[in-house]
């Protein structure tokens, strides 16, 4: 786990998520631009789909994915692609839910 620097030795689990997303989301971002193209076939959903994505938020998400993974012992290269694919099923079903 993250050391939020409590001097109690309790960690904040909110602020732990938050470092965690911050820490990872750069890789994460790499694995969601490589299976975009894979997942998505049509122009104009991938362009929806990143417009999604490039608006932010707090991707708990996947922060959530990696820091269960990391509890179960998972390495962090079988996460990231997981992580990738859950924020970007999320995302699309935020387009979807718009364009309905």
């Amino acid at each position: 786990m993250l050391d939020n620097g409590a001097s109690d030795g309790h960690m904040d689990g909110r602020q732990d998520i938050r470092t965690l997303g911050t820490r990872y989301w750069p890789a994460i971002h790499r694995q969601i631009d490589a299976l975009m193209p894979q997942a998505i076939h049509h122009p104009l959903c991938l362009e929806m789909v990143r417009y999604q994505l490039d608006l932010g938020g707090k991707r708990l998400r996947p922060a959530l994915t990696i820091a269960v993974g990391q509890a179960m012992g998972i390495p962090d290269e079988q996460l990231l692609p997981i992580a990738g694919m859950i924020e970007l099923l999320h995302n699309a079903s935020l387009v979807h839910d718009d364009i309905q």
